[in-house]
């Protein structure tokens, strides 16, 4: 399954899995790369920044669409993370004073984590 980290400011500050994909939302190329594979979404989607900047959230996912739709990909699914938010069936960190529902970590916490990206069988 693929899996794409959708990226505007900073790359994560936690491992990722070796097959994750960075899909970079910014006209300034990201620091420290580290070897990733990195798409630039502003050169694969003509009008890129005005789209971003009209769509917010919503342009992440647009440009992995046209990468799915660009490349032969032959998984049902995908993985979507984004650079400083996970899903988790664990709680790990402190809950949120400022986001119900959420709970937050610090850089050095979210580093020390082994994350998965498969899926719970079933």
């Amino acid at each position: 399954m693929p899996i794409y980290v959708i990226c505007h400011q900073e790359l994560p500050c936690f491992p990722l899995p070796a097959e994750a994909e960075i899909i970079w939302l910014n006209a300034t190329p990201p620091v420290n790369p580290d070897g990733r594979k990195i798409h630039y979404g502003y050169d694969l989607i003509p009008e890129g920044p005005t789209l971003h900047q009209k769509l917010s959230g919503g342009f992440g996912p647009m440009v992995i669409n046209h990468l799915l739709q660009t490349t032969t990909q032959s998984d049902e699914c995908v993985a979507l993370w984004q650079y400083r938010k996970f899903v988790t069936r664990e709680r790990y960190g402190r809950p949120s004073n400022v986001y119900g529902g959420t709970h937050e970590l610090s850089v050095a916490e979210a580093a020390s984590l082994a994350l998965s990206a498969d899926p719970e069988p079933g």
